[in-house]
């Protein structure tokens, strides 16, 4: 027994016919407890377990009844947040109440509700200083208003009135009529819930020691830096690190272990980090590796402490595919996959199979709708009764038989279906028609053959039914029901047990090791998924939880959580323990690193308590694979044959494995050439596939249209070049973080755009920039019209986000006006956001022009085109361009503008200004070029040119041009420049070496087809 287990057993015999609670984080942890004093031989008479909850409900029950009232159990509080939310819901000039009500935002409103009011706030203690804008205190104000005022009109009693109640009847108990309250210290607990502990009779509530990690097998903080683990640690009693390839080997190295240690099942319990991750994993290798325990035989021989959700049974995924099916306009489509899956229950008497339902409506000529499937159903009945009983003969003249039994199927395929038509509403129906048909669907049609469909049909059907209560008796729940029925679909728990005999027990970590198992399994546990990282709740950030009340939990309380969970989890486990975490993600061969938390363990492993933590990830073994070590450690049958192939001597195990494999060696194949200094098709070499250069020739009549943005990424990687231009590549977005508003692109076209604006209503007005109230004012004026465009265009995370960049572009217009009032003094604007070569957004006239110019190279010529944002003339009637940029000027370098082809943008934009000046304004010159950051420092920041420091341009675009005709596309040299930032790296993977390898083939003179990839690189 742990600390706990003893003390709790010592108050047993203490006190051995006392009514004794004990208090559980829930009744299936409150049972391993019982299970474990009952298996020391300890009795437990008159011992119950509880919940706080459920203890608050029994003292609270006699006022409940006294006044008629009613407990609002959870689905209720989130039914009325719900309600609450569409009801006090605007469309437009809303905070929190202008967004649209989905599932997630409105259990997210509930558990913000209930968190409020085990706190013991109230809706005037929501004052308007505590947050960062007063419209949303108001609306969560109104709606904690709306909740207390509904609960006490209907007579409700939700959570936080039960503890209300409870405390005042333990207060007013004597010691007598009061039981003895147990409940471990580390239970974390409320103000509420506290209040209620400490309203109960001197000596009545006992709060026993657990295993503290500073005592057994944790951890504390060391420095406050790291952590260690005090003596004894997990490492005396045998714990065991290991890593694998994704989180599909971790679960299967731990079924390996099992059998390795030819350890029962009931011996062991399988802690888990992630719910949605590795449950699902679990559930599937069980399935495979025991493929006699399929769902519709014998049950599989695991408990979830959590339960199985319900996308894993007959009735949630009968009920999904039922809500597809109609809102496909009940296609033919929907009905093969319920049938075809077996979801439809058949009846009891009918001696037919799903397959041949299946069969039949393959035959059926029905595309969708009701009416279609009643005349295709009746038709084909009728058809086959013909056809069984005539005496018909196939072509060989041999009489046709199973017209009996086809017939037979297609009447129960017609009662099915028509029975079901019936109970479906048309698409498109009221949320009170839906409700009523999936309530009808899972009590008449889904299938449930063994017990986990039979728990879930149950379960499903009472949540179905809360729901249908709760509209007939208070209106609507808030959301749409067809996404709450989807969500019930996928994402009840079922079946949730505590450990049984004879079964592994898969259990989160903040419930694992109670079990008191002597094998406990670890999994989850690299960095980023535990301690888990999570941003702040967006309905209540953290500095208005902070100023509301110190009770309320913020952002970083969870990691402090997750952290105190792991410790106590080490602490109160006896027996061997196994820590297991994803080193590799397969999907793209990235490394993952393990959890700071595993680093103590590790100390204690490696007896080095100075163990470097940034060579901690590098001191493993290699990590677990599909392959196991040997074929009596397989789970599966691919398994199997993969061990084999390792007991082979390599020279015959190459070519079995290539046979199975043949991507295998491929990819051996190109690993193999991609290190040596040949540059060929696994390199990026284009030139050998037919017609490939014919394509990519920018030289090539009708070729693609040139950008400085086209020819710059060529320039940098012509990887990248091959990824976005030639494939057609898109680069993922990647949101900002959820501190800022407005990722760089966005930002960019915001600044641009203000600017723009700012100029052209000056030059309306024949003025030019100032550094004087008037024009600031103007600019500010503009600039809160455009934060509210880009606040309706781009979700606004916190006012405090907001703030930032309002503040960041505000100064960039100071910084901006400021420059141009000395620059103006010599040059004057004369267009703005010129496109030549493209389709402008608004019709201009002057120096643009839609069709594409025809620039001429040493080669031939190219199509090139660019939007430029401002061309400025001077008294000598030369021009100047002008490109802002809303970043710093750190990469751009005075004495290398092109930055080893990296920069070709000035050079295009002057070829691009003069051709066109030769056009309308002839004998004048674009004489110099300019980037200006007016957001990149507190002055501004400007890097500029004249066109004789740029006359080289002209001849790296010919490079650039030629490179990307030869189909050269080797990856870039300086991977730390190039690399940092690209979004195509996920794709590249390892490009260090990828890097090294480009630097040996440019090296090699055989290479000739580099030759413009070199050159390139001269042009600083």
């Amino acid at each position: 027994m742990n600390t706990f287990s003893s003390a709790l057993a010592r108050l047993c015999h203490s006190c051995p016919v006392t009514e004794k609670w004990l208090i559980a984080p829930n009744r299936r942890v409150g049972y391993q407890w019982i299970d474990t004093l009952a298996a020391g031989g300890q009795p437990v008479l008159n011992l119950h377990v509880h919940t706080l909850r459920s203890a608050a409900t029994s003292l609270a029950l006699p006022e409940l009844e006294r006044t008629g009232s009613a407990v609002l159990y959870s689905r209720g509080s989130l039914f009325l947040a719900g309600k609450l939310f569409r009801s006090l819901r605007k469309e437009s000039g809303g905070y929190l109440l202008s967004l649209r009500p989905t599932p997630a935002l409105i259990q997210r409103l509930a558990r913000l509700v209930e968190e409020l009011r085990l706190a013991g706030l109230s809706p005037q203690n929501l004052i308007g200083r505590a947050f960062e804008h007063q419209l949303k205190a108001d609306e969560l104000a109104r709606v904690l208003r709306g909740y207390t005022d509904f609960l006490r009109q209907q007579k409700l009693a939700d959570y936080a009135t039960l503890l209300r109640l409870a405390t005042a009847a333990a207060e007013g108990a004597g010691n007598s009529d009061s039981p003895l309250v147990i409940l471990p210290a580390a239970l974390e607990v409320s103000r509420l819930e506290r209040e209620l502990l400490d309203s109960f009779p001197a000596g009545r509530v006992h709060r026993l020691p657990v295993d503290q990690p500073e005592e057994g097998y944790g951890w504390q903080r060391e420095n406050g830096r790291d952590c260690r683990f005090a003596n004894p640690s997990p490492t005396d009693r045998g714990a065991e690190i290991v890593r694998a390839v994704g989180e599909v080997n971790e679960i299967t190295h731990a079924l390996r272990r099992i059998i390795e240690d030819c350890r029962p099942l009931e011996q062991v319990e399988l802690v888990h980090t992630s719910r949605e991750t590795y449950l699902p994993l679990i559930y599937e290798l069980l399935q495979a590796a025991l493929p006699g325990e399929l769902p519709g035989g014998p049950e599989l021989p695991v408990t979830f402490a959590e339960g199985v959700p319900s996308r894993f049974t007959r009735p949630g995924r009968a009920l999904a595919a039922w809500l597809r099916w109609l809102e496909a306009g009940l296609d033919r489509a929907g009905a093969v996959a319920m049938i075809g899956q077996g979801l439809l229950a058949l009846p009891e008497e009918a001696d037919v199979k799903h397959p041949a339902l299946l069969s039949l409506l393959a035959e059926l000529p029905v595309g969708k709708g009701r009416e279609r499937w009643r005349w295709a159903l009746r038709e084909k009945v009728e058809s086959l009764a013909r056809r069984a009983g005539a005496d018909e003969r196939d072509e060989d003249g041999e009489k046709i038989g199973g017209g009996q039994r086809k017939l037979a199927a297609a009447r129960v395929l017609r009662e099915r279906m028509e029975s079901l038509l019936e109970i479906t509403p048309d698409p498109g129906c009221d949320d009170a028609a839906l409700i009523e048909g999936a309530r009808r669907m899972l009590e008449d049609f889904a299938a449930y053959p063994n017990e986990l469909d039979s728990f879930a049909r149950r379960a499903l059907l009472d949540l179905v039914r809360d729901l249908q209560n709760w509209t007939q008796l208070h209106g609507s729940s808030g959301f749409s029901a067809a996404d709450y029925l989807s969500d019930l679909a996928g994402s009840v728990p079922v079946m949730g047990m505590s450990p049984q005999p004879g079964k592994l027990h898969v259990s989160p970590l903040a419930e694992g090791g109670h079990s008191g198992r002597p094998l406990t399994i670890i999994v989850g546990l690299e960095d980023g998924r535990w301690p888990r990282r999570g941003g702040q709740d967006p309905l209540l950030l953290d500095n208005e939880r902070a100023r509301l009340n110190d009770e309320l939990a913020l952002s970083g309380d969870r990691q402090q959580r997750d952290e105190r969970e792991f410790g106590l989890l080490l602490a109160r486990v006896r027996g061997r323990v196994i820590l297991s975490f994803a080193s590799v993600n397969p999907a793209d061969g990235s490394e993952l690193s393990p959890s700071p938390l595993l680093l103590p363990v590790y100390r204690g492993l490696a007896g080095g308590e100075q163990l470097n933590r940034r060579r901690f990830p590098d001191s493993f073994p290699s990590p677990c694979s599909f392959a196991p070590a040997s074929v009596a450690l397989a789970c599966r049958e691919s398994g199997r044959w993969l061990a084999s192939m390792l007991s082979l001597p390599p020279e015959e195990a190459a070519p079995l494995l290539a046979r199975q494999y043949p991507h295998l060696e491929r990819g051996q194949l190109a690993a193999r050439l991609r290190d040596s200094d040949e540059f060929g098709e696994y390199d990026g070499y284009l030139a050998g596939a037919p017609d490939a250069t014919n394509v990519l020739d920018p030289f090539a009549p009708g070729a693609a249209v040139l950008s400085a943005s086209r020819l710059q990424a060529a320039g940098a990687c012509p990887r990248r070049y091959f990824y976005h231009y030639v494939l057609g590549l898109q680069e993922p977005e990647e949101p900002p973080p959820p501190s800022q508003w407005l990722d760089a692109a966005a930002a960019g076209q915001l600044l641009h755009e203000l600017l723009q604006r700012l100029l052209e209503v000056l030059l309306r007005e024949d003025k030019l920039p100032e550094n004087t109230p008037e024009q600031l004012e103007l600019a500010g004026g503009i600039a809160e019209k455009l934060l509210e465009k880009y606040r309706a265009l781009y979700p606004v995370p916190g006012e405090a986000a907001f703030g930032a960049r309002r503040r960041w572009l505000l100064r960039a217009v100071r910084v901006f006006l400021a420059q141009e009032a000395q620059f103006c003094r010599t040059h004057t604007p004369r267009w703005l956001e010129a496109s030549i070569g493209m389709k402008a957004d608004a019709p201009r006239a002057g120096i643009g022009c839609e069709q594409p110019l025809s620039l001429p190279l040493g080669a031939g010529a190219v199509r090139v085109r660019g939007k430029i944002d401002r061309i400025d003339s001077r008294e000598d009637g030369s021009y100047v361009i002008t490109d802002y940029k809303s970043g710093k000027a750190g990469r751009y370098v005075r004495s290398k503008p092109f930055d080893g082809g990296r920069r070709v943008q000035h050079a295009l934009y002057l070829a691009l200004v003069q051709a066109r000046l030769d056009r309308i304004d002839p004998g004048a010159e674009a004489v110099r070029f300019r980037y200006f950051f007016p957001a990149g420092a507190e002055r501004g920041e400007q890097v500029e040119w004249l066109s004789d420091d740029l006359a080289a341009g002209s001849d790296l675009i010919g490079e650039l041009c030629a490179l990307i005709s030869r189909g050269a596309f080797i990856a870039t040299d300086k991977a730390d420049k190039d690399c940092r930032y690209c979004r195509f790296r996920v794709v590249c993977g390892d490009v260090d070496t990828q890097a090294e390898q480009g630097v040996n083939k440019r090296n090699n003179p055989a290479n000739t087809m580099l030759r413009n990839v070199i050159k390139v690189r001269e042009y600083d």
